[in-house]
């Protein structure tokens, strides 16, 4: 019979997969159920990784009330030596100062995460400590801190969110004007989304590429790039915003080679979509520029 009865661990497994997912209620009464079953069974462990998973999901309904009961519950029962409930702990802890501010007292929070990963060697929480410290500082701050989160990222062996860690530092760079690092960065956000990220997240990473080389007028880089992302996003189901921008630039390196013709084909096209996708709504900024873009095409 005790083989009928799943264990702690399938029960996290089963939670964690409807978290991923995106199933929120479901997978808030995993975790519910999870932490009956742990404290049921005295697993303190358990019982504290469910509470600070908890207390996340708590924070992103922005209930800090109950993340805060959370978390004090969870640090009551705290081993700081069982590393899979500690590192969820801490996460949950340092977005809990964030939320609650003021901004200095969530800087030092954040910091003690930071040293607690580096301290255990844990390249996840490093790179999510420099996430979170990055979004906190200026844009050069910013570039320090990324820098730092994923060259211990890499260094310790954690891959899943270099994609997102390098599209951040490329946005640093291109606040400060520093476009050649700007794109290189780029490129390695889409070397990783390539290898691990989302169909929306590949082609987001390879039209930054293109948008920023046409920028540098590197263009034979910005057209192979767009074209990548064009196809990534005519295939994909949720890039049809994407699609228009990538539209709107491949006409700007069309114009730039001598092709009007072509440049205008694709900006009626890149109208079209942005108009079906509401991107003035949605992208006021690129929409004013792909306006003024036609009208330059006499479109």
């Amino acid at each position: 019979m005790a083989s009928l009865v799943p264990t702690l661990h399938k029960h996290l497994e089963r939670a964690d997969g409807l978290l991923a997912a995106g199933r929120s209620k479901q997978a808030r009464q995993a975790f519910e159920q999870l932490l009956q079953a742990a404290q049921d069974r005295a697993d303190r462990g358990m019982e504290v990784l469910a509470r600070a998973t908890l207390a996340r999901m708590a924070l992103q309904l922005h209930d800090l009330d109950e993340a805060r009961s959370l978390l004090a519950s969870a640090g009551r029962a705290l081993d700081p030596h069982h590393l899979p409930s500690h590192r969820r702990y801490r996460a949950a802890l340092a977005r809990l100062a964030v939320e609650e501010g003021p901004a200095a007292t969530a800087r030092e929070e954040l910091t003690r995460y930071l040293q607690w990963a580096e301290d255990e060697r844990q390249g996840e929480e490093v790179l999510d400590a420099s996430l979170l410290l990055a979004a906190q500082v200026s844009a050069i701050e910013r570039v320090t801190w990324l820098q730092r989160g994923i060259e211990q990222a890499l260094a310790l062996g954690a891959t899943e969110r270099l994609g997102e860690a390098h599209m951040s530092l490329a946005a640093a760079w291109e606040a400060i004007d520093e476009l050649a690092d700007a794109v290189e960065a780029y490129s390695r956000a889409h070397h990783w989304h390539l290898a691990s990220g989302r169909p929306r997240d590949v082609v987001a990473s390879a039209w930054a590429v293109g948008a920023t080389a046409s920028q540098l007028e590197d263009w034979a880089r910005a057209r192979d790039a767009l074209r990548e992302a064009l196809r990534g996003a005519e295939a994909a189901d949720d890039c049809d915003d994407l699609l228009a921008l990538v539209l709107a630039d491949l006409a700007t390196v069309e114009e730039a080679a001598g092709d009007v013709v072509e440049a205008r084909r694709l900006m009626l096209r890149a109208l079209k979509r942005g108009r079906e996708q509401q991107l003035a709504t949605l992208w006021p900024e690129r929409w004013a520029t792909m306006e003024r873009q036609a009208r330059a095409l006499e479109l």
